[in-house]
C-alpha cells in the first residue's frame, strides 16, 4: 500500500506497479505469512512525458531504489 500511495501522491498521468512487488503479495497471502516480505525493488510503469517521476518517488520513499528503463 505503501508504493500504491506514493506513486498516486507524483500526479501522474497514468502509471501502474507490476512484477515483483505484485508477486510478493501474492505469495505472501498464499503462504500465510504474517508480515509482509520485504520488497527490494518496486516496478513502475508510467508515462515517458514526466520525467522527473522516478526523482520524486525516491524523494517521498528513501530506500527503495529507483531505476529508469
Amino acid at each position: 500500500m505503501d508504493a500504491l500511495r506514493t506513486v498516486r501522491s507524483l500526479g501522474l498521468e497514468s502509471w501502474c506497479i507490476g512484477a515483483g512487488a505484485i508477486r510478493n503479495l501474492v505469495w505472501d497471502a498464499l503462504s500465510g505469512h504474517q508480515r509482509p516480505s520485504a520488497l527490494s525493488d518496486v516496478d513502475v510503469a508510467f508515462s515517458f512525458r514526466d520525467r522527473t517521476a522516478a526523482k520524486r518517488y525516491a524523494e517521498r520513499w528513501p530506500g527503495v531504489t529507483i531505476m529508469p528503463v
